[in-house]
């Protein structure tokens, strides 16, 4: 079996762990439920921890009420009670202009879906079209897009969906990027201390694709995943027994660490 071919198979496997984990998660409830929650916390996610994004959202529809109309009113209608306090709220996530784009989510939202978000999935045709749609939103970019059309196909399964996923690319990330290096599918000689930003994002998407085609984005939650635990850091691995890497049997970064630590390999 290739590296490639391991690296899917091992995807797959924390995909199916993370589908079952959320199956009657209280945020994905919610999500489908209130859509608009799950595209305005895509907007708000530039450098920003996923759980503090929720948090906040959470904190918002406590106070001002989960349906759109009364996110809406806050900010656009007549009554403006909560205005400041919404404000307040999102102004943490003003260094990438995303408080701007929030509002501005919202009246689009209003405009061109009738205050429904959930139309952009209900009336798009396949991947690639809800993919257009959430571009057409400011603050929303290629990454955010195929992040977002691969966690609700993940969630959700539409068969729509999840039969055209050769159109959902890797979401070139940092965590993505740094995995892909260390595992030794991108190439930075030459570096004692690498910078994983300046990792060209084509090259991480077409590396992707050029693993697997009919499902680039499969990648991705795992490789992101040992980002966000701190497993496989910038300088160095820290699989341990209590949060293993799923990589590490066969992940060249993970073989220097446990040699130098004078651990046995799995």
């Amino acid at each position: 079996m290739t590296i490639e071919q391991k690296i899917i198979k091992i995807a797959l496997q924390e995909e199916k762990k993370q589908i079952s984990k959320e199956k009657n998660d209280e945020q994905q409830k919610k999500f489908k439920k209130y859509p608009h929650l799950f595209l305005l916390g895509c907007i708000l996610n530039s450098g920003a921890n996923s759980d503090k994004i929720w948090d906040t959202l959470e904190d918002i529809s406590i106070t001002i009420g989960y349906d759109f109309k009364n996110f809406y009113e806050t900010f656009y209608g007549k009554h403006k009670k909560h205005i400041k306090f919404l404000e307040k709220k999102i102004r943490p996530f003003s260094r990438y202009h995303n408080d701007k784009y929030f509002k501005e989510a919202i009246k689009k939202i209003h405009e061109d879906y009738a205050d429904d978000a959930s139309l952009i999935w209900k009336k798009s045709k396949n991947c690639a079209d809800v993919i257009v749609q959430l571009l057409q939103f400011n603050g929303i970019g290629i990454k955010k897009a195929t992040m977002a059309i691969n966690i609700w196909q993940r969630r959700y399964a539409e068969t729509k969906f999840t039969t055209s996923r050769q159109t959902i690319d890797i979401s070139p990330d940092i965590h993505v990027k740094r995995a892909m290096c260390k595992l030794g599918l991108i190439n930075m000689s030459g570096s004692q201390k690498p910078d994983y930003n300046k990792i060209d994002k084509d090259v991480v998407i077409y590396k992707a694709r050029a693993i697997n085609p009919k499902f680039p984005a499969l990648l991705d939650f795992a490789f992101w995943k040992i980002g966000k635990d701190k497993i496989c850091k910038n300088n160095g691995c820290e699989s341990k027994k209590e949060k293993q890497c799923p990589f590490e049997s066969f992940c060249p970064t993970a073989k220097k660490y446990l040699q130098k630590q004078n651990k046995p390999r799995l």
